[in-house]
C-alpha cells in the first residue's frame, strides 16, 4: 500500500525553515532596501531622486510586503495542515 498522510517530523522542520528563510527572508530583503533607498536618497538631491524613492515605496516595497503576507499565510496554512495530520494521526 502506498504513504498517505504526512511524515510531521520533516514537515515540522520543513515550517521551520519556510518561516527563516522565506517569511523572515522577505522582511529582512525589505528592510535591507528600505536602507538602501534611504541612504540613495541622502546623496542624490532633485526631483529624479524623489520619484526614484516613492517608486520604491508606492510600488516595489508595497509588491514586496505583498508577497510577505503571502508567505505568512502559506506558513500558517501549512503550519495548521501540519496539526490536523498530528490530530488524524493521534486519533
Amino acid at each position: 500500500m502506498a504513504f498517505v498522510g504526512m511524515d510531521t517530523d520533516l514537515a515540522t522542520s520543513q515550517a521551520a525553515t519556510l518561516n527563516s528563510q522565506g517569511v523572515d527572508g522577505v522582511q529582512a530583503l525589505i528592510s535591507q532596501l528600505d536602507s538602501l533607498v534611504a541612504q540613495i536618497s541622502d546623496n542624490w538631491k532633485g526631483t529624479d531622486s524623489a520619484n526614484f524613492a516613492s517608486e520604491w515605496t508606492s510600488s516595489h516595497r508595497t509588491n514586496l510586503m505583498n508577497v510577505h503576507s503571502a508567505l505568512v499565510d502559506f506558513h500558517t496554512r501549512f503550519n495548521q495542515n501540519i496539526q490536523d495530520q498530528i490530530a488524524t494521526s493521534a486519533s
